[in-house]
């Protein structure tokens, strides 16, 4: 295999990032019951965890079976690892003040960074990341990389606990979808090094925050550059995270089609070929 040039380490960033984020939070249960479905065993290991860390949870939904769940298959059922990564979300989320993360303002950042949510025909949230239009490199440059992070960490809250209350609504809901659109992307913006570091600073706090959020990952207006590194991580990536990784070039047709059998048009935004107008921020 030839080195990898320049481009190609930049053309890597995208995909590689998501594809790494997706090992630890993709699986194939979409559903309620799908996700629930456990074996004996497995459930006394969701009881001995709970009965560990019921201590430190602060929250109701923490001791759920579902959240339990997420972080034993985030282990692999090693209940003593579960319960350290619960220990430490626990202690993030406080240090963090992400009880609270809803209430800040982040409209000096908002027009730079557009994303919106939808629903998916199932009821699922999605979100949808303008992810072309965002200037990381003018982040970093003006030493707003952090501030963007945390942006982007209340947009994730606010589609995880969008699937918590529609739950609590008795909707057959467990995951996000996520729509990537690449449309504008070019390494100026998105390549620089530092860029790459801020972004892996995001993957750990989804990762390590975050497990079993994800149902989907698709990504519209690929550039070739992009589409081309990503089959270095395909062969790589595990057979679950190949199922829920798309990556769609510029041909709208194809991509429109695809986001079209899982969201109604009325619910899909104007650029990606839907009829839902985008706001003034989104």
């Amino acid at each position: 295999m030839r080195s990898l040039q320049k481009k190609d380490f930049y053309g890597l960033l995208i995909p590689s990032v998501i594809a790494v984020l997706c090992f630890a939070s993709l699986g194939n249960a979409t559903n309620l019951e799908d996700e629930l479905r456990i074996t004996y065993d497995q459930k006394l290991a969701i009881d001995k965890l709970r009965g560990r860390v019921l201590p430190y949870l602060t929250e109701s939904y923490m001791k759920e079976d579902l959240h339990m769940l997420r972080w034993l298959r985030a282990t692999k059922f090693n209940v003593e690892e579960a319960q350290k990564r619960i220990i430490q979300n626990v202690k993030w989320r406080k240090q963090n003040k992400i009880a609270t993360i809803h209430l800040e303002d982040f409209s000096d950042i908002a027009d730079e960074f557009p994303y919106t949510f939808t629903v998916d025909k199932q009821g699922q949230p999605v979100f949808i990341g303008f992810a072309g239009e965002w200037d990381v490199r003018g982040a970093v440059l003006t030493g707003r990389a952090q501030r963007v992070i945390r942006y982007i960490n209340q947009a994730l809250e606010h589609g995880v606990k969008m699937v918590r209350d529609l739950q609590q609504e008795g909707k057959n809901v467990t995951r996000l979808n996520l729509i990537i659109d690449l449309d504008g992307f070019n390494i100026r913006q998105h390549g620089c090094v530092q860029c790459l570091f801020r972004i892996l600073d995001f993957l750990l706090l989804y990762d390590n925050n975050y497990p079993g959020t994800a149902d989907r990952v698709i990504f519209t207006n690929t550039p070739p550059t992009v589409a081309a590194a990503a089959e270095i991580v395909r062969a790589n990536a595990n057979s679950e995270t190949m199922k829920a990784i798309k990556l769609y070039g510029h041909d709208k047709n194809v991509w429109r089609k695809a986001l079209l059998e899982f969201i109604d048009s009325s619910m899909l935004p104007e650029k990606l070929g839907g009829t839902r107008k985008r706001s003034a921020t989104t």
